[in-house]
C-alpha cells in the first residue's frame, strides 16, 4: 500500500531520493539529515551538484547523462557536502524513468569503508602507527555499532578491559593488541608490522 510504501521510504538507513532527468531534487528521505545535517527545505528544489565535491562534478555529469539516455547506473561514487562544511563518501545506484522525467536513487555512505581501505593500504606500505590505530579503532567502532554494542563490551570480547587499539611490545614495536597478559603481549598469534613478525 501508499502508506508501507511511504513506511519503508521513511525508515530506511539508506538515502532515498527522486530528483528530475537535470538532477533537480524533488523527494528526499530523513536519512538524508541523518548523514548530510541538511533539512528536507535546505535540500528539496536544489541541483545536486551544489552538493558535490567540485573533483567529482564531471564524473558526477557524466553519470547524469548516462542516465538521461535510459541506462540505470550502479556502484557510482562521489562526495556530498554536509552542512558542517565536511564531507561524505556516497555510493549510488540510480534508475531512471524516462517516461516520468526523474531519476529514482539510492545512496549509501560508504565515508567510513573509505577511511578502513585507506588505512589498509597505508598499513601495507608501511604506513605510521597512528594511522593503524585509527584503522583498529575504526574497526572496534564499527563492529560496536554493527552489534549494537557499547564499547567495553567489545573490549570484553576482544578479551582486554577496554578498547587499545595499538599495544607496544618487543622493545617498543607497535603491534595490534587483542588481549595482553602481565609482562608482555598474549602469546600465539603473530601480526605484521613494519614488516617484522611479532607475537600478541
Amino acid at each position: 500500500s501508499e502508506r508501507e510504501r511511504q513506511r519503508i521510504f521513511d525508515m530506511s538507513l539508506d538515502m532515498l531520493c527522486v530528483g528530475s532527468l537535470d538532477g533537480t531534487l524533488y523527494q528526499a528521505n530523513p536519512a538524508w539529515t541523518r548523514v548530510l545535517g541538511w533539512s528536507a527545505e535546505e535540500i528539496l528544489g536544489r541541483s545536486f551538484q551544489e552538493f558535490t565535491h567540485p573533483d567529482d562534478v564531471p564524473a558526477t555529469l557524466a553519470v547524469g547523462a548516462e542516465l538521461a539516455g535510459g541506462r540505470p547506473v550502479a556502484g557510482f561514487g562521489n562526495r556530498y557536502r554536509c552542512k558542517d562544511g565536511s564531507w561524505r563518501h556516497l555510493s549510488w545506484s540510480c534508475f531512471p524513468l524516462l517516461d516520468e522525467g526523474m531519476v529514482v536513487s539510492v545512496a549509501r555512505d560508504i565515508t567510513e569503508s573509505r577511511r578502513t581501505e585507506q588505512a589498509i593500504r597505508s598499513i601495507a606500505s608501511g604506513g605510521s602507527a597512528q594511522v593503524g590505530a585509527e584503522f583498529f579503532e575504526s574497526m572496534a567502532l564499527q563492529l560496536a555499532e554493527a552489534l549494537e554494542a557499547d564499547r567495553t563490551l567489545i573490549g570484553e570480547l576482544l578479551g582486554t578491559n577496554t578498547i587499545r587499539t595499538l599495544s607496544h611490545c618487543a622493545g617498543g614495536a607497535p603491534v595490534a593488541a587483542r588481549r595482553e597478559e602481565p609482562g608482555g603481549c598474549s602469546p600465539g598469534i603473530q601480526t605484521a608490522w613494519g614488516g617484522s613478525s611479532l607475537p600478541l
